[in-house]
């Protein structure tokens, strides 16, 4: 069976991605210094050359394309490996790991909320 016959979610290296996909990845890799081209959203040979190289330098497989690993590589996802996007944690805090992303249950902050036994006044 051809690996592109159907580029269902499943496919993890034979994806297609989308326009602004591309235009992510040429930036970041305009950022890394291994692209030069325009920013176009367009997977050329400019491009395809470019992911080569990052995926090198990365120790990724070398498919030329812009596979998961590779995307996740170039955004700085780290955590999540083969988890993809279905990770629990938004992929918005990545940069913002410290105590105050989240509020604890339980901080005193939150003491008359939820207190329905106390007398009213």
């Amino acid at each position: 069976m051809p690996a592109m016959s159907g580029s269902s979610a499943n496919s993890q290296t034979t994806m297609k991605p989308a326009q602004d996909e591309i235009r992510l990845a040429q930036q970041q890799l305009q950022g890394h210094g291994l692209y030069h081209g325009r920013i176009d959203g367009i997977l050329g040979p400019e491009t395809q050359q470019a992911l080569s190289e990052f995926q090198k330098k990365n120790g990724l497989n070398e498919t030329a394309t812009l596979d998961q690993p590779t995307m996740d590589k170039l955004l700085g996802n780290t955590t999540g490996g083969n988890a993809g996007m279905g990770s629990s944690t938004p992929p918005t805090v990545y940069h913002g790991t410290g105590s105050t992303s989240i509020p604890q249950p339980g901080n005193p902050v939150t003491s008359g909320l939820g207190d329905h036994s106390a007398p009213k006044q």
